[in-house]
């Protein structure tokens, strides 16, 4: 109530409504991705991997705190974590090894196990840098399963650094 009308009114030229991460489950992971890479750069190690099940809970959390909720848990699980990939139980610490048990309660099978796959592609393309052949060649499948899954999980084609 103390701000002025109308500089309010002057300086209100355009609204941007952002839905809440909640709602917004795709955008989950690709940002725990660009965060981890970030993170990675500042401190200058390799970046980290998530275990499919880490991906999994990142995709199902309600996340309350939003985006910033999201970015310190994976700056605090990158700094803390010594290994190169993130468990569950490096990111959200308060579930300890209960975390899988409540994803499992939470999701259907059907969904778990294809964030698993969804997360299992990304690591490893991740892992090869996007050459299709020898991350078909590490998961033990062809060139063309690769690609259906790819196209199953809308995983682009191109080189992840």
């Amino acid at each position: 109530g103390k701000f002025r009308e109308d500089l309010f009114y002057r300086i209100n030229i355009l609204q941007l409504r952002v839905p809440a991460l909640r709602d917004r489950p795709d955008d989950v992971l690709w940002l725990a991705h660009r965060f981890v890479r970030d993170i990675a750069g500042r401190l200058g190690e390799p970046t980290k991997l998530f275990h499919p099940s880490a991906e999994a809970r990142l995709a199902t959390y309600g996340w309350p705190g939003n985006v910033r909720e999201l970015q310190n848990r994976l700056e605090r699980a990158c700094i803390v974590c010594s290994r190169n990939m993130l468990f569950s139980s490096d990111i959200f610490e308060e579930d300890g090894s209960q975390a899988a048990a409540a994803l499992d309660m939470d999701t259907p099978l059907d969904g778990y196990m294809a964030a698993c796959e969804n997360a299992f592609i990304r690591a490893a393309l991740l892992q090869h840098q996007g050459h299709i052949s020898e991350t078909a060649h590490a998961l033990g499948i062809s060139r063309k399963s690769l690609w259906e899954k790819m196209r199953k999980h809308a995983i682009a084609a191109e080189p992840l650094h």
